[in-house]
């Protein structure tokens, strides 16, 4: 039973909305969008129905930053840790890249089971939804992607490619082990797809 307000930990709005997104997200997977109850989300999220109405305007909102939250996050910490590149030697660039690569294909598999919903169950809707939603998130993604590729690089790849590329490597291996059941040994595929970037594929051959 969620506890009441007066009993509730008080939280700054944000980090209230990004404590409810989280626990959307599980429900989502579970329920679909249209299946979940915005009753589940508050017991999930262990607040009351009146506070999640505080910070969301509709089941459908709450469902958009399910997805977008870990995006967001993503884009800040890609900033973070690529800021250092121009500046290290090459073994801590490597070091710095598996944490890249882990951000990414963490919040990859967060966001798989949700990303059928929100961009294919409507056309117009998906295409909204990734254009004004994503495809800002992608650029600041890209532009510190770009910060950790040296100009030589940027002229085998552009940034933004490179970043759509690791997507859809994570999100290959995400849907596998979602849809197909198979175990996966993500800490073993990151830094497969670590090397794989930073040496090429035929490197050791």
């Amino acid at each position: 039973m969620a506890r009441s307000d007066n009993n509730r930990t008080r939280l700054p709005a944000d980090l209230r909305r990004k404590q409810i997104a989280v626990a959307a997200r599980h429900v989502f997977a579970v329920s679909g969008l249209a299946g979940a109850k915005t009753r589940q989300i508050a017991e999930a999220a262990d607040v009351t129905e009146t506070i999640l109405y505080r910070h969301f305007s509709s089941k459908e909102e709450i469902f958009e930053a399910a997805i977008l939250e870990p995006v967001e996050q993503l884009a800040t910490d890609l900033m973070r840790l690529t800021a250092e590149f121009s500046r290290i030697d090459p073994k801590r660039r490597l070091e710095l890249s598996q944490q890249v690569h882990d951000e990414i294909r963490r919040v990859v598999e967060d966001i798989t089971p949700l990303l059928g919903v929100a961009l294919f169950s409507s056309r117009d809707t998906g295409r909204r939804f990734y254009c004004d939603r994503l495809v800002p998130l992608f650029d600041l993604a890209a532009d510190a992607i770009g910060q950790a590729m040296a100009p030589k690089q940027q002229k085998v790849m552009e940034p933004r490619v490179m970043l759509l590329v690791l997507v859809g490597m994570y999100l290959g291996v995400s849907l596998e082990a979602l849809f197909a059941d198979r175990a996966v040994d993500w800490d073993g595929v990151t830094r497969d797809l670590t090397d794989v970037v930073a040496f090429g594929l035929f490197s050791a051959a």
